[in-house]
């Protein structure tokens, strides 16, 4: 039993400073190196779509304006050279898509017609802009 208890006690001891992790203290630069480091590696962008109405009937043409922006900061973004948006009826199927290139401003114009007869398949209701 002593043996045991001397054995234990050994382990106790000297496994204390043992560790599978290494436990530093984060810091304020060390969290803010890693953020920049993020958003180097996996830049992202956020679209922003406007459209001249809000409601359109057959025959109507949706113009619309997009640009790009950093996702983080709100700036003026131009690392994707095309922009796709693409009109999805009430049953999320999609109608039509458009493949945007951007101007000399980097901005994004375009329009989409909708058709002045509605045939079968499509119906009226609530469609959505996606940006893809």
């Amino acid at each position: 039993m002593k043996k045991v208890f001397s054995f234990l006690l050994f382990v106790v001891i000297y496994s204390h400073g043992l560790s599978a992790q290494d436990y530093t203290k984060l810091t304020v630069d060390t969290v803010v190196k890693r953020m920049v480091d993020q958003l180097l590696l996996y830049p992202q962008e956020k679209i922003h779509v406007q459209v001249d109405r809000s409601a359109y009937l057959p025959g109507d043409t949706v113009w619309l304006k997009a640009y790009l922006v950093h996702a983080a900061f709100h700036i003026p973004s131009n690392q994707s050279r095309y922009v796709y948006i693409e009109l999805i009826n009430p049953l999320d199927s999609l109608t039509n898509r458009i493949k945007l290139r951007p101007d000399k401003e980097n901005m994004f114009y375009g329009y989409i017609p909708l058709p002045m007869e509605l045939p079968d398949e499509i119906r009226s209701g609530i469609y959505f802009l996606h940006d893809g």
